[in-house]
C-alpha cells in the first residue's frame, strides 16, 4: 500500500537558518520512560525528573545529523544518526564526565541555531562513537580541549521537540 504525501514542498521559502548548534542536552538513556509525539513533534517527555546534563557550545562546533539509508531488497528504512561537538580546556573534571559518557547509551537533544530542538536516541539510546579524543594544541590557535562523537540507529530522522518540553527538564546544576 503506498503511502501518501501530506503536502508540497516549496522550493524556495526565502527563509535560511544559520547552521551549527548552540547547545546539547544529555540524558542517561536509562532513566527516559518515554516521548510523546503529536503530529510529528514531541510535546512530551517522561524522564522521571532526572537531570540532563546541559553543554553550551562555542560558534560552529556542534552537529547533528542524520543520514537516511534504505535497503531496497530487504525493504528497509533507517537513519544513522550522529551528533559531535568540541569542548575546550582540557580538565579532570571534564574527563571524569566523559569517561562516564563513553561506557553509558544517552539520549540526546540539540539546540540548533535557528532555536530549534531535535532529538535522537530515544528508541535505542545512542553511544559515544567516532572521533572522541582530547588534545592541547600545537598551536597557539588550536583547539585544546575535546571532541566527542555520539551515533544513534533510529527507525525515524531526527525529531523536533516543544520548546516547552525544554522548559519543563531539570539540568544538572
Amino acid at each position: 500500500m503506498a503511502c501518501p504525501l501530506t503536502a508540497s514542498i516549496t522550493a524556495y521559502d526565502c527563509e535560511t537558518a544559520a547552521g551549527g548548534m548552540q547547545e546539547v542536552y544529555i540524558l542517561l538513556y536509562s532513566d527516559l520512560a518515554s516521548t510523546t509525539e503529536t503530529a510529528n513533534v514531541v510535546t512530551a517527555i517522561d524522564d522521571g525528573a532526572a537531570s540532563w546534563a546541559k553543554y553550551e557550545l562555542l560558534e560552529e562546533v556542534g552537529v547533528m545529523a542524520a543520514d537516511e539509508l534504505k535497503d531496497i531488497s530487504n525493504n528497509s528504512l533507517y537513519y544513522d544518526a550522529t551528533c559531535s561537538f568540541t569542548m575546550a580546556k582540557l580538565s579532570t573534571a571534564k574527563r571524569t564526565e566523559l569517561a562516564i559518557l563513553a561506557i553509558q547509551r544517552v539520549v540526546i537533544i540539540g539546540k540548533a541555531n535557528d532555536g530549534t530542538y531535535w532529538l535522537m536516541g530515544a528508541e535505542r539510546g545512542a553511544h559515544k562513537a567516532g572521533t572522541n579524543g582530547s588534545t592541547t594544541g600545537t598551536a597557539f590557535a588550536d583547539l585544546s580541549g575535546y571532541t566527542l562523537g555520539f551515533m544513534a540507529k533510529q527507525t525515524v530522522d531526527l525529531v523536533e521537540v516543544d520548546a516547552t518540553v525544554i522548559a519543563g527538564l531539570t539540568f544538572y546544576a
